[in-house]
């Protein structure tokens, strides 16, 4: 099976010479948590925080022709990535860190890593219309696409 990613929209196998060597293993992030102690309790209180961002590394190579400047390029910012051993979901994400390109050229090989949110879509995920009819006004609901703040 050969490794490929789409990030921001745009598929790895795209670029000439760049080959996604390894994938990062499918994991499930980490559980914030408070800790309580009390005085006189056997054992403690664990109060659910919510999970934690975390970091998704992938290996790199070069092979043949290729452009720097565009795999440089093809790695900056953040958005969705979707990974070839996870072709139904999506990330939202950021590249962290930096890419040693010089280093990258010489040696034909480097590291990339991404920092995902903690929960991973789905890429096919049905849009569901949602209203609320009431006799005087019609509300739709966010469906969690949109930014969305207080009134």
């Amino acid at each position: 099976m050969n490794n490929f990613l789409i990030w921001d929209g745009i598929n790895s196998i795209a670029l000439e010479g760049l080959i996604i060597q390894e994938l990062p293993p499918i994991t499930k992030p980490d559980q914030r948590v408070n800790k309580i102690e009390i005085e006189g309790k056997d054992g403690d209180i664990l109060d659910d925080l919510g999970y934690q961002s975390y970091d998704k590394t992938i290996k790199i190579g070069l092979c043949g022709n290729y452009d720097i400047n565009k795999i440089a390029k093809y790695f900056t910012g953040s958005g969705q990535i979707i990974f070839s051993n996870e072709p139904d979901k999506y990330y939202l994400a950021e590249i962290t860190g930096q890419i040693d390109f010089e280093r990258f050229v010489t040696f034909k090989t480097a590291t990339v890593k991404f920092h995902c949110q903690p929960f991973k879509y789905l890429v096919d995920e049905p849009v569901i219309d949602m209203k609320i009819i009431d006799q005087t006004q019609v509300f739709v609901i966010n469906q969690g696409l949109e930014a969305s703040k207080p009134e």
